[in-house]
């Protein structure tokens, strides 16, 4: 019977924080002051934060959910999550040009761009125009 007392507590347990956790993933769709947009429609590009330095910003793209993207897309749903998330920050007006230092990488100066860099951390998802490489 003890068994069975602590295995209902533990199920119990696990229950509430799978609850308390949804209730914190819905809590970041939406961010004061920041512009948000469903990123359905836009051409998906998963990426890893390599160096999260405003000036020097680098991302690598070298996913297997990267597989068929359309590299000549207008727009990219940048999202960092292992899933694409509702809800994007929408950049689609701000002009960023890259450096590619590698085939898979790409390094961006997000200095004066404070607003994307919180989206990307809060929505772990931005809408961003395909931009030069410089």
């Amino acid at each position: 019977m003890r068994r069975y007392a602590s295995a209902i507590i533990m199920l119990v347990v696990l229950c509430s924080l799978a609850v308390s956790g949804r209730a914190m993933i819905a809590e970041k769709d939406d961010i004061p002051d920041l512009p948000s947009m469903s990123p359905e429609g836009f051409e998906p590009l998963r990426a890893s934060v390599i160096d999260p330095n405003p000036s020097s910003f680098t991302i690598d793209v070298r996913k297997f959910a990267n597989i068929g993207v359309d590299e000549d897309a207008s727009y990219f749903a940048l999202y960092t999550n292992s899933s694409l998330p509702s809800k994007c920050g929408d950049f689609r007006d701000v002009e960023l040009s890259y450096w590619k230092p590698s085939k898979y990488r790409r390094v961006f100066d997000m200095s004066r761009e404070e607003k994307l860099l919180r989206a990307l951390k809060g929505y772990g998802c931005v809408i961003l125009r395909n931009g030069p490489s410089a």
